[in-house]
């Protein structure tokens, strides 16, 4: 059961879920990397430059998700024209599937809508089956494929959410 109790915060079972924007700290990115390296392969994993590229882009929509003061997960997004752009959200394999990512996508969604955008988009692996159910759970809509999107050429999903 989760329950509401200050803003920015959520309560999964009997740990406090910390929504918060990235801190550009030693600690904070090594904890991040190591999430990035347990979560995606070497096509995918982004490095410590694609990490201060989104950060210098959107600084409050680089979300980490803390518990106990670690770090659980991490959410990456950026405003375009007319949409937010989710590039990455990742949980720590000792986190998954306890409401860490609900918790991001909440809060991520609650600072795109301040910015007036009216949906999220997002690009899913096609083999990527948790993953796909995960984002059709939170209210994503498949919108189309990108053939050869990711640099080992497989297939992307594309979704969006509208808020």
């Amino acid at each position: 059961m989760e329950l509401k109790f200050r803003k920015g915060y959520k309560m999964v079972s009997d740990k406090a879920i910390l929504v918060r924007q990235l801190n550009w700290t030693d600690s904070d990115l090594d904890q991040i990397l190591s999430i990035e390296t347990s979560s995606f392969n070497s096509h995918d994993a982004y490095c410590l430059e694609d990490f201060r590229s989104w950060f210098m882009r959107n600084p409050d929509l680089f979300l980490v998700a803390e518990i106990d003061g670690r770090i659980a997960g991490y959410g990456i997004s950026r405003i375009l024209a007319d949409k937010a752009d989710l590039a990455s959200l990742a949980i720590h394999p000792e986190y998954r599937r306890r409401g860490v990512g609900s918790a991001m996508l909440e809060e991520t969604v609650r600072r795109v809508k301040a910015y007036g955008i009216p949906q999220i988009t997002l690009e899913v692996r096609k083999t990527n089956e948790d993953g796909f159910r995960f984002w059709k759970k939170m209210g994503f809509v498949p919108t189309g494929e990108l053939p050869g999107f990711y640099e080992d050429g497989e297939t992307a999903i594309q979704m969006r959410r509208r808020i």
